[in-house]
C-alpha cells in the first residue's frame, strides 16, 4: 500500500507537489490555513497557471487520490509522510521569513502519532533544517526522520519540472530518513534523474548558489574559494552546483 502524504501549504510548489504525487498514485491532501484557499482550491481554482495542471487536479479529485482541506493538524495525524511547503516570503531585510515554517513545525509536533517522514520542500539559510530537526527530537524523540528537498520547479514548466526533474538533492541525518525517501522517490519513476544525498546544509546551499537572484546574498565567490567554511559535504556540493550547465544549457 503506498504511503499517504499530507502537504502542508497551497502556494504554488504545494500546489504543484500535492497534484504531481496525486498523479502518481498516492493518496494526497493538501493543507492550509487560509480557508479561502482552501475553498477555492475545492471549487477548482488554482490562484496561477501552469500548463497542464489544472486537468491533473480535477482527474485526482474526482479518483478520490487528492483532497484539500482546512484541517492541518487532522490531515497530518492521517499522513505517512509530512511535506511543509509554506510561504517564505523575504522580508525588507532580505531575511527569510520563517514564521510559516515554525507555524507548520508546531503543527506537527501538537500532531505527530507514529513514526512520519517529514520533507522540507522550503527555500531556507544554511542551518535551517538542521535546527528544525534537532528542535522537533527534543519535542517528540526520535520517532521521525527529517529530509531537506529543495524544490527546482521553473515558472511555466513546473509539471514537466516534477515529473522529469533534472535532479533532486537530499538532504538527510539518518540512513532510515535516506531509506524512506528512496522508497518514496523510486516509486516515482525518476529512474534515471540524479539523486544526490548530502548533509542539511549542502542541500540548503546548493539551491542558493544554483538560483542567479538568490546566489548574490549568498557570496557565492567565497563558497567556490573556502567551501569547507560552509559545507561539510564538498563533493555532492560541486556536483549539484555543476548540474545547472545540463539543467539550463539546453534551454
Amino acid at each position: 500500500m503506498k504511503k499517504k502524504i499530507t502537504v502542508i501549504g497551497c502556494g504554488y510548489v504545494g500546489i504543484v507537489t500535492s497534484i504531481g504525487f496525486s498523479e502518481i498514485g498516492y493518496n494526497v491532501i493538501c493543507t492550509d490555513k487560509d480557508p479561502d484557499k482552501i475553498n477555492n482550491l475545492q471549487s477548482g481554482t488554482i490562484p496561477f497557471y501552469e500548463p497542464g495542471l489544472n486537468r491533473l487536479r480535477t482527474r485526482n479529485v474526482i479518483d478520490d487520490r487528492l483532497i484539500f482541506s482546512k484541517d492541518i493538524k487532522e490531515s497530518i495525524k492521517k499522513a505517512d509522510i509530512v511535506i511543509i511547503a509554506v510561504e517564505t516570503t523575504p522580508l525588507k531585510t532580505w531575511e527569510t521569513d520563517l514564521s510559516q515554517i515554525k507555524s507548520a513545525v508546531q503543527t506537527i509536533i501538537e500532531s505527530i502519532c507514529h513514526y512520519q517522514l517529514i520533507i522540507m520542500k522550503n527555500i531556507v539559510p544554511p542551518g535551517t533544517n538542521h535546527l528544525f530537526s534537532q528542535y522537533v527530537k527534543s519535542q517528540v524523540g526520535n520517532d521521525f526522520d527529517w529530509i531537506s528537498n529543495p524544490e527546482f520547479f521553473r515558472e511555466g514548466n513546473a509539471v514537466q519540472d516534477f515529473f522529469s526533474p533534472e535532479r533532486i538533492v537530499i538532504g538527510h541525518e539518518t540512513q532510515t530518513g535516506k531509506s524512506a525517501i528512496s522508497q518514496l522517490f523510486r516509486t516515482c519513476y525518476w529512474l534515471d534523474t540524479p539523486f544526490l544525498y548530502t548533509d542539511f546544509t549542502s542541500s540548503e546551499l546548493i539551491y542558493y548558489a544554483s538560483n542567479p537572484y538568490l546566489g548574490k546574498y549568498c557570496s557565492i565567490s567565497n563558497l567556490a574559494q573556502q567551501p569547507e567554511k560552509f559545507v561539510s559535504d564538498h563533493e555532492w556540493f560541486k556536483d549539484g552546483i555543476g548540474l545547472d550547465a545540463e539543467y539550463y544549457g539546453s534551454y
